[in-house]
């Protein structure tokens, strides 16, 4: 996480996110949520404090929202997993609603929500890498080019089929669909900031 944490331009902590980046030595731009879980006596005033109270949202969709709003077309978010399953399953779907273009930054990889308005995603791996495109919604028409086990105008659904544990035979995969949101996950070393 320090990796990322030094490489972003903007640095923004989801309410307890903030003791993530203080254990590793990083100050935020900017706190945000409903701080029913940071400590903010331990967040000095150079950091700005966005208070965001509505209950009838998670803390994540709220700052997604406040991103928005903010002018940003595009966040990568790390510790998304977090370690209760509850807030990792809210989170994607809390991204697949979202207007903001949302990358996930794993331990072990990368993620990115796939839509029919983004058209082909392109992203670069290495050969026999694990890749996975988990539908979030129904998908139709889904292509995935660069694997083991490609896909071609296929239809994924939550309840059912998806694409799971697949593998690389490039360094380069791509993906499509025509309708709906699914996460491209790929294992990867780097960061991508594209």
């Amino acid at each position: 996480m320090t990796l990322w944490a030094e490489s972003a331009t903007h640095l923004f902590a989801v309410d307890a996110g903030f003791h993530h980046l203080e254990s590793i030595r990083m100050l935020p731009h900017v706190i945000a949520g409903d701080f029913d879980s940071a400590d903010l006596d331990r967040v000095p005033p150079s950091v700005k404090r966005v208070y965001l109270p509505d209950q009838n949202f998670t803390d994540f969709e709220k700052v997604l929202q406040w991103c928005f709003d903010q002018g940003y077309a595009s966040v990568h978010v790390a510790c998304a997993e977090g370690d209760l399953p509850d807030h990792q399953l809210q989170n994607f779907f809390s991204a697949a609603s979202s207007l903001v273009d949302v990358w996930f930054v794993f331990r072990r990889g990368m993620g990115r929500l796939v839509r029919a308005e983004s058209g082909e995603i392109k992203v670069s791996t290495n050969v026999d890498a694990r890749v996975s495109v988990i539908p979030l919604t129904a998908c139709d028409w889904v292509t995935l080019r660069g694997v083991r086990w490609p896909l071609t105008r296929e239809s994924l659904v939550p309840l059912g089929a998806s694409s799971v544990s697949n593998r690389s035979v490039d360094t380069e995969i791509a993906v499509g669909l025509e309708r709906g949101v699914a996460l491209l996950f790929w294992e990867t070393n780097e960061l991508i900031w594209e």
